[in-house]
């Protein structure tokens, strides 16, 4: 996993968003963040700055320090919400969904529209914190990585 700059964010590569709203999510940090196809996961809106989104495990968010989103807004923690249902709470969006078979999330449209993703973007993806995988979609990191031409694109 490539430093992109000394003592800069670490970066696992680039996927692109297929036609039909499919992720891949590169092998190193499906084994880094445990991402195992039939995982729970919920979707955090990345920042201004950096636009695309976090991909948390449902349980590592529930004991983090941010596992009180799920209790500001328990839908994404309730079963019987329906999975790709977004939700809003202090200017971030939540969504809960499961990784897929071959390491990929299937995000329907209205999930691309609400994280401002489009079918045919480059997500780059940065090692987070421990509790998410960042998938990010612009900002100083993106204009960096943009100059790596031997970043693997997923």
């Amino acid at each position: 996993m490539p430093q992109l700059e000394r003592g800069g964010k670490y970066v696992f590569g680039w996927s692109q968003v297929s036609e039909n709203g499919v992720i891949v999510i590169p092998g190193e940090a499906v084994g880094e963040y445990g991402l195992n196809p039939g995982t729970e996961v919920v979707l955090i809106s990345g920042s201004k700055s950096s636009g695309g989104l976090v991909m948390a495990i449902k349980s590592v968010l529930k004991q983090s320090k941010m596992g009180v989103i799920l209790t500001d807004i328990p839908e994404p923690d309730n079963q019987q919400t329906e999975e790709g249902t977004v939700f809003v709470l202090r200017d971030r969006l939540y969504c809960r969904t499961r990784v897929e078979k071959n390491d990929t999330l299937k995000l329907e449209p209205q999930v691309l529209e609400a994280f401002g993703i489009a079918a045919g973007d480059r997500l780059l993806s940065v090692r987070g914190s421990y509790i998410g995988l960042s998938m990010i979609s612009k900002g100083l990191i993106v204009e960096c990585a943009k100059r790596h031409f031997e970043l693997e694109c997923f």
